[in-house]
């Protein structure tokens, strides 16, 4: 049984985030202290659930290779985008406004291997963030707490293992990264609030230096010898050199110049608005980008993003075959009682139909 539960995470991971190494997590705060956290999921179209899970729920870990783990009953009630069949998360938020994202981290992760000695605080990659948004209501708490969990891999066979790592926010901002490096959890604290995938967070904070002349004043007219006199052809001259691919050291930088210059909003509606818009230029349309998977053409899309308003508990979505903003108010769930809920995340598009306004 327990290696059957384990097949089916290991092929819902194949099969939601093969090729998912675009995805892109940011954070956007308003003037009256909104904290809201945007993040896209890039992946081949996928099955994704929508879940909420209650307060009390009985977690008991498999690991990769089929032994047991971590066993606990959450204290937590939490949302989250996921499989139904397995009840993981790979984002959401729980009813203190806790918040994650599960990202890949190809060529950098290094996971825990197996010992029957901490097999009573070992949890599999896909099962870390269900512990975080079960058990704490801080970032302050889940970084006092991380010695107590170990994240596995497989033994058996490594190269299976998807590379994950995490991004972790609280209401009041503060925000870490959370990467499985050389056996051991190695917390980032994330002062510009954005995360992507490899090279690691390091690396990443240390490539914006890189664009330090970035800014968003356009530029004033320059005279060359000579006499002539050259003016910017359009707005934007200050943005020059703003990388627009969709390589993760490239979205990490676009991620920070967007929040870092965005004026701020004033409350939690300009706030989500503006978030929304920061995440459309990361859009990944079908066939924009491709890789070769077993002689065949693997597009990723933006299959669906989420807007977390961890200040008023609301968890925000949309899908890439249905742009409206769909919302979930966390105030008027009951996380105290019942099991397990969810439903399909993907429907079709249903537009409104204004003509009337012109006859």
């Amino acid at each position: 049984m327990k290696k059957n539960l384990v097949l089916l995470v290991m092929l819902f991971l194949v099969l939601n985030l093969a090729a998912a190494w675009s995805c892109t997590n940011l954070i956007v705060q308003a003037a009256d202290g909104t904290v809201i956290r945007a993040r896209s999921m890039e992946m081949v179209a996928g099955v994704s659930k929508m879940l909420a899970v209650p307060q009390g729920y009985q977690y008991a870990c498999s690991l990769p290779d089929g032994q047991p783990g971590m066993k606990w009953a959450g204290k937590y009630g939490y949302v989250g985008i996921g499989s139904a069949d397995i009840n993981i998360v790979s984002d959401g938020m729980n009813e203190k406004g806790l918040t994650f994202g599960m990202l890949e981290f190809p060529n950098f992760v290094g996971y825990s291997s197996f010992d029957s000695s901490g097999q009573g605080k070992s949890v599999a990659p896909w099962e870390f963030g269900s512990w975080m948004l079960a058990n704490f209501a801080t970032v302050d708490e889940v970084v006092k707490n991380i010695n107590g969990v170990r994240i596995v891999g497989s033994v058996k066979s490594p190269d299976a293992m998807l590379p994950l790592h995490y991004m972790v926010t609280d209401p009041s901002g503060r925000s870490v990264v959370i990467e499985p490096v050389n056996g051991t959890l190695k917390v980032h604290e994330n002062p510009v609030g954005a995360m992507t995938n490899a090279p690691d967070f390091d690396w990443q904070l240390v490539n914006l230096k890189n664009y330090i002349e970035l800014h968003p004043e356009d530029c004033a007219p320059k005279t060359l010898k000579g006499g002539l006199e050259l003016k910017q052809t359009g707005t934007g001259s200050g943005m020059l050199g703003l990388p627009g691919d969709q390589t993760p050291a490239s979205r990490f930088v676009r991620a920070v110049y967007y929040t870092q210059n965005l004026t701020a909003p004033k409350d939690a509606e300009e706030c989500l608005q503006d978030a929304i818009g920061i995440l459309n230029t990361f859009f990944r349309v079908e066939g924009s980008n491709y890789q070769m998977q077993n002689g065949k053409q693997v597009s990723d899309i933006t299959d669906w993003e989420t807007f977390s308003d961890l200040t008023n508990l609301r968890y925000y979505y949309r899908t890439y075959r249905d742009s409206d903003i769909r919302l979930l108010d966390l105030k008027k769930l009951d996380f105290k009682t019942g099991a397990v809920k969810n439903y399909p995340l993907a429907e079709k598009p249903a537009y409104r139909d204004y003509t009337d306004r012109l006859k």
